[in-house]
């Protein structure tokens, strides 16, 4: 069960550092931490991969506890099983999920030929005609069931879809349309079981239930490589176990002897192949746990250096000791955003995944950092200590322009529409302002006076131009 997943970690010997993390997992010991009996875990990561050191305690044959070593990978939640994928080939391990929290473009598709086979299996179940010639197609638009195509049954879809939306418990539905209207209200659990009937039907999920809710173009694809021979591996078990539910489970196992494990990890939000090319561009095989973590805190080094608190203020040692801490542990967080949402072709150029469009264009994207006080913090800071860097952020936010139509003030990863005012158009103003390149300024300066002048840009201009104010009660964010 989940608990016996969860761990916690030892404070005390941790290591968090900006290029370094190194715990020991407390749950996965075979005796006392001091004797160095327990699990742990060692991680240092680039832009878009990262190294994983697992340490295993020593064989303990006298032990009652499993000492298996295994490697688990659980993928996503509440219905993962019917959205992501989860392969294991030897020691690699490969996939993509496409859970998120909101922010990525939804479109309504046709259900695929793969998703049709699996109504056989009682995801989704769809039969085409029937003695009355009816014949539909089933699409998704958010939660929401949607009938199009329906042909002399579409009042029926209506009153069994607000029949189900009125039970608590129903999660499904069947139509029968050789006849009276007459649905048939099932529970998610007893369509899991094959309870799907034979007669004609339409069926479907209500909102908040459905395995395939949506039409998502997001995903996040992800490679693994293990640096050890695997001697036994397991994939696609659909887990529910209190913590994850309908979720995706993959594992590997190693020999008892072995003791350490490194882990290769790259991620991309294109393919799983550019996962992997993300990896073998910015991990080489044969790349050293200790060579990378090394590489990583130069480069941290290198950037944290630029500046220099010289003085914290009349304080003591001790408070001028955490006042360096607060300086540089702000100046680490101004450098993680906004992030880099983009990768590295095979050419060497940058492309990325829209999270406006969800198609892969040329160029760079930035997302994750709002205007609202970045305009008069970050973005000024990264001016003068991270010229080149701000180039690239603001060459990503007119891209994000060009693909979305409007300057975002808040992208997480898209647009969200979270914060108000027009706070982008000082911080792209300025870098224009002090001459810093590598963005298309005609095109930013486009679409800053859209922002200033049009209504459709600037929520609210309309009732500023009539009245010369805002009014209380405009509902702007």
């Amino acid at each position: 069960s989940w608990p016996d997943k969860a761990t916690q970690y030892n404070r005390s010997s941790a290591v968090l550092k900006p290029y370094l993390m190194n715990m020991t997992l407390e749950s996965y010991c075979t005796g006392r931490q001091d004797a160095g009996r327990c699990a742990s875990v060692a991680l240092t990561a680039t832009e878009r991969a990262a190294l994983l050191k697992i340490r295993f305690p020593r064989n303990d044959t006298s032990s009652a506890w499993d000492q298996q070593r295994r490697l688990r990978i659980l993928v996503g939640r509440d219905g993962a099983a019917l959205t992501d994928k989860l392969s294991v080939d030897g020691s690699v391990v490969s996939g993509w999920t496409r859970a998120n929290s909101g922010g990525v473009p939804l479109v309504w598709e046709p259900l695929t030929a793969s998703e049709l086979a699996d109504v056989q299996h009682g995801m989704l179940q769809s039969t085409g005609t029937s003695a009355m010639h009816i014949s539909y197609k089933l699409r998704f638009d958010g939660h929401d069931l949607r009938q199009v195509n329906v042909t002399g049954g579409a009042e029926a879809v209506a009153f069994c879809t607000d029949a189900c939306s009125s039970e608590k418990e129903c999660t499904a539905f069947t139509v029968d349309l050789t006849g009276p209207i007459v649905c048939q209200l099932k529970t998610l659990a007893a369509v899991k079981q094959g309870d799907v009937s034979n007669c004609v039907s339409i069926s479907g999920w209500k909102d908040g239930h459905t395995p395939v809710v949506q039409r998502s173009r997001f995903a996040h694809y992800f490679h693994i490589e293990a640096d050890k021979p695997v001697i036994g591996h397991g994939s696609q078990k659909v887990l529910d176990d209190g913590m994850y539910k309908a979720g995706l489970e993959g594992w590997i196992e190693f020999d008892k002897s072995i003791e350490e494990v490194t882990i290769r990890i790259g991620t991309s939000f294109i393919s799983i192949d550019q996962a992997a090319k993300n990896i073998a561009r910015e991990i080489p095989e044969g790349t050293s746990f200790e060579a990378l973590a090394a590489s990583n805190r130069g480069a941290w080094n290198d950037l944290l250096a630029r500046t220099q608190l010289i003085d914290a203020g009349n304080q003591t040692e001790a408070e001028g000791e955490h006042a360096r801490g607060t300086w540089y542990t702000n100046l680490y967080r101004t450098a993680i955003y906004p992030r880099k949402l983009y990768e590295i072709s095979d050419e060497g150029s940058p492309i990325h995944w829209s999270p406006y469009d969800g198609r892969v264009h040329s160029g760079r994207m930035s997302s994750d950092l709002g205007f609202w006080d970045g305009y008069r913090t970050v973005y000024p800071l990264s001016t003068i200590l991270r010229t080149n860097e701000t180039g690239n952020q603001m060459e990503g936010w007119i891209n994000a322009y060009k693909e979305s139509g409007s300057l975002v003030s808040w992208a997480s990863p898209g647009a969200r529409g979270a914060m108000t005012g027009n706070m982008q158009d000082a911080s792209i103003s300025d870098a224009i302002a002090k001459g810093i390149g590598g963005f298309d300024t005609e095109t930013a300066y486009e679409a800053l006076m859209k922002d200033a002048f049009s209504p459709g840009f600037r929520r609210g201009l309309d009732m500023y131009e009539r009245h010369g104010y805002i009014p209380v009660g405009s509902v702007l964010g």
